[in-house]
Parts: C-alpha cells; sequence; structure tokens
C-alpha cells in the first residue's frame, strides 16, 4: 500500500498486489481474525457472542442482526463465517504436503501456477496449532475469555460442516474432521521431529530431506516449540504435549538463561549483545506465560512460580520498557536504570515499546486531572518508567523493528 498527499491533509491509499506468492502465516492470521469475529456473533457462545453487550451490538443496529444459520447474509456471522471457511481451505490446498498433511511455510506462484516449497518452521507449526486450535474452539462456541487453559471439549459437528469441501480423494469429509487432521498432523511433527524427549528444539523440518532444518540450538526455536506443544495438549487432550513442552522449556532455561545479565539470549548464552524483535518477545513472553497458567499454578509446580514471575517482570521491565532495574527493587531509579537516554533532550528512548500514550499511561501532564484554574506541569515522562510520551518522543505508541542489549560484564 502507498499514500499519496493531496493537499486535503488526509492521504488517499492505493493498492496493489506486491506478491501473489502465498505465506502460511498470513492465512493463518487471517483466521484467527476471523475466528474472533464469529466468536462476537454467535449466540450460541454465552459468554461472548451471547452475552448482553454483543447481542447489543449486532442485533441490527449498528450492525446486521443474523438468524445464526450459515447461509450466506450480508452479515458479519456470515461473513466471519465464509472468511474462515475459504482461508481455511486455501490453506489446506495450497500449503498441505499431499504425503503428510503438513502445511509449508510458503507457496510460489508463477503465473497461475503455484509451486508449494518443502520447509516448515517450528514457529509456523506453533502458529498453525494455534490458530487452527482458535477456529475449532470459535466454531464450537468455546472460544471464552479466560478458557484458554482448558483442554477443548469434543467437537460434534461446526455451522460449516453442513457445506462440503469436496475433500480430494474423499468427498465425505467435512470441514471440522479436516481441520482436525491438518491439527494432528502439525502436532505430530512437533513432537516426533522438532523436538526430542531430551527437549532439544529444531528450527524447522525439510520434508524434502526428512530432516531438521538446522541443528543448531536457537531460542525461537524453543519458545516456538513450547507454544505449539501446549497448544497441541489442549485441543488434543493428549498430556504427552504438555509434559514435552516442560522438558524443552527446561532444556531453553539451561541454554539460553544468563543469569548475569537475567537475560535470554537467541544463542547458548553467554553472549555479548541480544537481539529481540516484537515476535521474539512474542514467543518468549507466551512461552512463559504457557509454563507459568499450565505447569507452576498447578499442583506440582511450585518451585516454578517464584522464577517464572521473576522472567516475565524482567522481561517485560527490560526489553519492553527499556528499564534495566539493576538492583531488582522494583523501582524505577530515573534515568539512569534506562537503557536509553538522550542526556541532550533530558528525554529516554524506551525499549522494544517506542513511546506511550493516554491510554498505555501517558497524558503529558504530571497532574492526572487539569482542571479550570489549574496550573499544568507538562511532562515528558509521567510514570518515569523510560518510555517517553508521544509528543516528546514524536513516535508513535508502537513496537520498534527490533532492539540490541549489550551486555557489560565485571
Amino acid at each position: 500500500m502507498t499514500e499519496t498527499d493531496d493537499a486535503s491533509g488526509f492521504p488517499r491509499p492505493s493498492y496493489a498486489v506486491a506478491s501473489s506468492d502465498s505465506d502460511v502465516l498470513d492465512g493463518i492470521g487471517l483466521v484467527l481474525a476471523y475466528a474472533e469475529f464469529f466468536s462476537l456473533t454467535d449466540t450460541n457462545n454465552r459468554d461472548v457472542g451471547g452475552a448482553q453487550p454483543a447481542i447489543a451490538y449486532f442485533d441490527g443496529d449498528p450492525f446486521a442482526a443474523d438468524d445464526q444459520l450459515a447461509d450466506g447474509e450480508a452479515t458479519l456471522h456470515d461473513r466471519a463465517l465464509a472468511m474462515l471457511r475459504v482461508s481455511l481451505i486455501d490453506l489446506d490446498r495450497m500449503h498441505a504436503d499431499p504425503a503428510t498433511g503438513i502445511l509449508v511455510d510458503d507457496v510460489t506462484m508463477t503465473g497461475v501456477v503455484p509451486t508449494r516449497g518443502t520447509t516448515t518452521s517450528t514457529t509456523t507449526v506453533a502458529y498453525v496449532l494455534l490458530g487452527l486450535r482458535t477456529a475449532l474452539r470459535s466454531l464450537s462456541s468455546q472460544l471464552e475469555l479466560y478458557s484458554n487453559n482448558t483442554p477443548d471439549t469434543a467437537i460434534a459437528a461446526t455451522p460449516l460442516d453442513a457445506l462440503p469441501i469436496m475433500f480430494p480423494g474423499d468427498a465425505s469429509v467435512t470441514f471440522s474432521r479436516r481441520v482436525q487432521a491438518i491439527v494432528l498432523a502439525e502436532a505430530h511433527l512437533l513432537f516426533d521431529h522438532l523436538t526430542d524427549d531430551t527437549g532439544r528444539a529444531f528450527a524447522g523440518w525439510s520434508l524434502a530431506t526428512n530432516a531438521p532444518i538446522d541443528d543448531t540450538d536457537v531460542l525461537d526455536s524453543y519458545t516456538a516449540a513450547i507454544r505449539g506443544l501446549f497448544a497441541a495438549y489442549l485441543a488434543t487432550g493428549d498430556i504427552r504435549y504438555h509434559d514435552r513442552a516442560v522438558a524443552v522449556y527446561r532444556r531453553m532455561d539451561a541454554v539460553f538463561y544468563d543469569p548475569v545479565a537475567r537475560i535470554y539470549s537467541v544463542t547458548a548464552a553467554p553472549v555479548d549483545s541480544v537481539e529481540v524483535t516484537p515476535l521474539r518477545f512474542a514467543l518468549l513472553q507466551s512461552a512463559l506465560r504457557d509454563i507459568y497458567e499450565l505447569v507452576a499454578s498447578r499442583p506440582g509446580g511450585e518451585d516454578l512460580e517464584p522464577v517464572l514471575e521473576q522472567r516475565v517482570a524482567r522481561l517485560d521491565k527490560l526489553v519492553l520498557n527499556g528499564w534495566d532495574d539493576r538492583n531488582d527493587n522494583r523501582l524505577v531509579e530515573w534515568p539512569s536504570e534506562c537503557v536509553t537516554f538522550d542526556a541532550a533532550a533530558n528525554l529516554p528512548r524506551g525499549g522494544l515499546q517506542m513511546a506511550e500514550r493516554t491510554l498505555t499511561g501517558e497524558i503529558g501532564s504530571l497532574e492526572e486531572i487539569v482542571g479550570p484554574g489549574t496550573e499544568r506541569t507538562p511532562s515528558s515522562d509521567r510514570e518515569h518508567d523510560c518510555v517517553p510520551e508521544i509528543d516528546d518522543a514524536h513516535l508513535p505508541a508502537a513496537l520498534a523493528d527490533s532492539i540490541t542489549f549489550y551486555i557489560a560484564r565485571p
């Protein structure tokens, strides 16, 4: 997409297809989005679409009401169902290896002729499992708040099962049956080939050589494996995936955690620098959260609870805010503990988060409320949390492409 300025103050966007190639993560992104949209309109989901706040939006004003059938009405309910169906069938037909059912990362288009790739990354497998589980939970009215850590119940049928998918070789295969088959194929790949019983995790799998694409220890392989294994466990109820995820976590903690710098490195610790991207941050934070919620908070896992609380707090403070709590007293010693600080402007530069605005805690004033006759005291970092306000940073309240930490050792 590009924008052109026509002097109106509102740039006009123009759209063009940059590439006709297909990336499985793009497709899974659509699945995740429309699964959540569908839940908001599904009145059978008592705690989401059937709750009064959602019904008030989708009862005909402001959004069109639906008869709760998959019958192609001009409603968000039916549009979400249609997008789920199209997205998942396209992923299956284009990306699924016919012999194994595994979704490969890429499909290259030459004109109208697709060429399927032969590799899949562990990150891809994790997000495929997360996306497919979300779709099945949404379509069976199980996608609810605070229910993510409960193994899913059996799915008898979904609204899309009445519509044929014309699966090659077996026209009787229903939509949900096919999605469940892909879940099992991805889960088996993650358990049988992308991890082992010592907790080792590999970066990806080559269908051409039937072997890992790389045997280097990399943090992202481990965090993605943990996420995917727990998703497989919750989708199937098979405890093997849960136990393997715990084994991967324990090896990850032994290999990548640097107790001196109190940071996870990308390759085996210790290292001199660590680069963190939004995806790397998301995978690591989510993996630690899953271990906390599915292991540490359960009977027998209590020894992990204080460790994980410290790990997650440190990760968020250091990577997201750019606050290096060197003495671990949970108090910001501003500005000396800000990892990036512009002394000339007397302004911290944050971490992966570049700036903050009202919704994230900054309001431009030291006072929370500035009433009539009250003098406003301007502030560039009201919370003194090392993240500047947008008007001073001249940057959005968004994540940077990456941040690199350089480790100085005694």
